[in-house]
């Protein structure tokens, strides 16, 4: 009987410490339409608010060699499509492959002639995949401290133990 109950637990247990953020998601920048001078200015723009960026995702931008770029810009660069002081490396080797590393606004544009201006750059928000932490601020309060919660797992599985350890 007791052995039943062992190999419940270890199954209970193994499916509540499964993580499901199995790996980092790929996001193709403008889907199929790929990172080319768009019909509508908006066009990126409307494509990031259909996703959500993920500390860990990765942005794959998709183009013809030779016919646009990708660089990672400040906000004032982004809004006035100003190429003049790229302060990053100007990517020009599809696919340009970009880690999101950090929670923030991320502002990319392409730096061939006027197709910044045409709407071609896109700016996101990246977030943490935590679920603990909160949507609305990506940096804790200066006088925080970090705590130590123990996840619903953890504490599910303790419990479990524990119940089937005093059967």
């Amino acid at each position: 009987m007791a052995a039943k109950y062992i190999v419940v637990l270890v199954a209970i247990t193994t499916l509540m410490l499964r993580n499901h953020n199995v790996g980092a998601t790929e996001l193709i920048v403008g889907d199929d339409a790929a990172w080319n001078v768009p019909g509508s200015p908006e066009t990126y723009s409307t494509w990031a608010s259909k996703h959500t960026f993920s500390v860990g995702d990765v942005l794959v931008f998709n183009f013809v060699n030779g016919s646009h770029t990708v660089a990672l810009v400040n906000k004032n660069a982004f809004e006035t499509c100003n190429t003049s002081n790229v302060n990053s490396a100007i990517m020009s080797q599809s696919p340009v492959r970009v880690p999101l590393q950090k929670t923030g606004q991320l502002h990319f544009i392409c730096t061939v002639d006027d197709h910044c201006l045409s709407g071609l750059k896109l700016s996101i928000n990246v977030t943490d995949k935590s679920p603990l932490s909160p949507a609305s601020s990506s940096t804790p309060p200066a006088n925080s401290s970090p705590t130590n919660i123990p996840s619903f797992a953890f504490v599910a599985s303790s419990s479990l133990m524990l119940f089937f350890v005093n059967l």
